[in-house]
């Protein structure tokens, strides 16, 4: 009786290797030595002190007392491994409410329950929404060190994490009895410690589908070859990265555009790469949205470095991955490209040939979806088959109903038409400036806010007196009737150039009449002549005024007059208030963020400028992010990929 009354005393527990267990721990732990001491007492002392059928009438109640201690044995355990789960759906719940507190309680619930490396990440993100950036920091840097370590010992590191984790699912239990103690709301405590010395790699062992004991059978192996000292020796020397991938990226992107953590240029650089890199790696088996990321944005900073063939090397495991995401079509293409940069013309061609048929079908299979279209032109287009690019726009169009859909069809439109007007080289004067200069027209008409496109035409605005003939070949395209509307806007931006009010007025009238983005064409062909410096500063101003006499008020006018007081005059204390005006009306005016960035490092305004150059970054990277979430379709395996 003693004994079945300590198994119920609240307040009592059993010392078990120096370690205080709780009560109900202690009284399962000895489950099966009071059995043994009921059946003693039942088979032993009932049946010499009472007569045998008493112990048969008291079967049904102690069958009744069997059932429910196993109902309540089997819900204690279903509860037990539903845990997780239930904290995990409510902080998701409570992040989506934007109730960032009861989210953070929940990703400290879960790092106590299992400090597992995901389970640390969540508790560092949800720090992170409560404004505590020092917290997460700390966790983020804990989960994804900067150090590398020999490959071999990175695997004996994992075959001890196989084997607490199976240790961990033994005494689950215990840790969620242990959680009525409270978490420190900076430092998870003791459940955090716990987990420090490995459960960096037991996501990684999840995500890579390692089967259980692999990682220990591995490390074995690795034992096993030390009759081989050369090798074991070469071996040890591999360095490789450790931590949590997504917490390698995380930093990276902080340390890429982040604005609270001050580095100096060069810093960032070399912490975004290497960052950029043990994500890479870490998750290089991987087939999620943020195993695609961490490639593309390690290839960008390859291919900014020079580095083509690692950019190649990047690219090619991201865009062989089995799932097709928005992301990894951008990173086929980025493949393709990169391909393009190393003249690698015969193996897109080859490559090309596979993907174009697969693309297309996924493409019309979801026609409203601009991305797939967009991978199918891009790889067309690298191959050099413009029209068959320029075909599958028109399929596009006459698909797609959405109105954006319709907008990025037009727009891929004419960056194939731009991609087509500058390859012809080696043509005549004439039947260039006929042929050429049509496909950049009908492209600026399609997509009049193409930077690149005035750049392309900068040939045809600018004036050339060496060739005076060539108002009659731009003539000449007015007769074929393609576009009139951008070609009298170039006549009298030509006319601008030699301040002849009257004419350019007369062409931009008609210009009116015949597109309803004549003012927008002719502030940005101002801003972009500015760049080709064939005019003095106010040869410049007077081309301006004049501009701004028929279109007043036009914001890429007004850019042009802050850009030329920054080129041309070197006022930046003049241009940053137009710019910061600028900015005001329209913050997502990139252009002219662009340029105020340029016009505050001008003034010396070093911290400032670096702020806003962070903050475009930042813009391009969340961009980029959301449209690595949303699956485009299945990838049938027996389309080709680029190998």
């Amino acid at each position: 009786m003693r004994y079945l009354e300590s198994l119920f005393d609240g307040e009592r527990s059993l010392d078990r290797s120096a370690r205080s267990e709780p009560l109900w721990y202690s009284g399962l732990m000895l489950l099966p030595r009071a059995l043994g001491e009921l059946f003693h007492f039942l088979i032993n002392d009932w049946s010499t002190s009472r007569k045998g059928r008493a112990f048969f009438f008291a079967l049904p109640a102690l069958g009744t007392v069997a059932l429910i201690a196993a109902i309540l044995s089997v819900a204690a355990w279903k509860l037990e491994t539903t845990r997780d789960g239930f904290y995990s759906a409510r902080l998701a719940f409570y992040q989506q409410q934007k109730d960032f507190e009861f989210a953070k309680s929940c990703a400290l619930k879960l790092v106590e329950l299992s400090p597992s490396a995901e389970n640390k990440y969540k508790l560092a993100l949800a720090k992170r929404q409560v404004d505590d950036f020092a917290g997460a920091f700390d966790l983020m840097t804990a989960l994804a060190p900067e150090e590398k370590v020999s490959r071999a010992e990175r695997e004996r590191e994992e075959a001890t994490l196989e084997l607490a984790g199976r240790a961990e699912s033994a005494s689950k239990a215990k840790r969620a009895a242990a959680g009525k103690k409270d978490i420190d709301a900076e430092q998870p405590g003791d459940a955090e410690q716990a987990g420090d010395a490995g459960q960096k790699g037991d996501a990684e062992l999840g995500k890579r589908g390692e089967e259980p004991g692999k990682a220990s059978e591995t490390a074995a192996a690795a034992g096993a070859e030390s009759a081989a000292p050369d090798s074991v020796a070469e071996y040890e020397q591999e360095l490789v990265y450790t931590g949590y991938a997504p917490a390698h990226l995380w930093l990276a992107d902080l340390a890429a555009f982040g604005t609270d953590w001050t580095l100096s240029n060069e810093e960032r650089k070399r912490v975004a790469l290497l960052h950029y890199s043990a994500a890479y790696e870490l998750s290089s088996e991987e087939n999620t949205p943020e195993s695609i990321y961490a490639s593309l944005r390690l290839s960008e900073l390859q291919v900014q470095a020079g580095e083509l063939a690692q950019a190649e090397r990047t690219l090619r495991s991201a865009a062989n991955k089995p799932v097709l995401t928005l992301l990894h079509l951008q990173a086929i293409a980025k493949l393709f490209s990169v391909l393009k940069q190393q003249d690698k013309t015969s193996e897109i061609e080859a490559n090309a040939t596979g993907l174009q048929p697969r693309l297309f079908r996924l493409a019309s299979e979801i026609p409203d979806a601009i991305e797939p279209w967009q991978a199918l032109v891009d790889v067309a287009s690298q191959a050099e088959n413009y029209q068959e690019a320029d075909d599958y726009i028109q399929s596009a169009l006459a698909m797609a109903k959405e109105p954006n859909t319709r907008r990025g069809l037009l727009q891929l439109r004419a960056a194939v038409l731009m991609r087509r007007a500058m390859q012809m080289r080696d043509v005549e004067r004439e039947d260039r400036y006929l042929e050429k200069f049509g496909y950049l027209a009908t492209a600026i008409a399609v997509d009049p806010t193409n930077d690149k496109l005035y750049v392309s035409m900068l040939e045809y605005a600018d004036l050339n007196e060496q060739i005076p003939q060539e108002d009659d070949f731009l003539r000449l395209a007015l007769g074929s009737g393609k576009n009139p509307g951008v070609v009298h806007v170039i006549l009298g931006i030509r006319d601008a150039q030699r301040n002849e009010r009257t004419s350019a007025f007369n062409h931009w009238e008609i210009a009116d009449t015949q597109t309803d983005r004549a003012e927008w064409l002719v502030g940005m062909f101002a801003r972009f002549l500015l760049q080709a410096k064939t005019l003095d500063s106010s040869e410049y101003m007077q081309f301006l005024d004049l501009c701004e006499g028929h279109y007043a008020e036009q914001p890429m006018l007004r850019l042009a007059r802050a850009e030329a007081s920054l080129l041309l005059r070197q006022d930046a204390e003049t241009a940053v208030p137009l710019l910061e005006k600028l900015i005001a009306e329209n913050d997502n005016f990139l252009a002219a963020r662009e340029a105020y960035i340029t016009a505050l490092k001008a003034l010396g305004r070093t911290e400032d400028a670096e702020k806003e150059t962070l903050k475009l970054k930042e813009m391009a990277a969340e961009l980029q992010k959301r449209q690595g979430q949303a699956a485009v379709g299945k990838q049938d395996e027996s389309g080709a990929q680029p190998r």
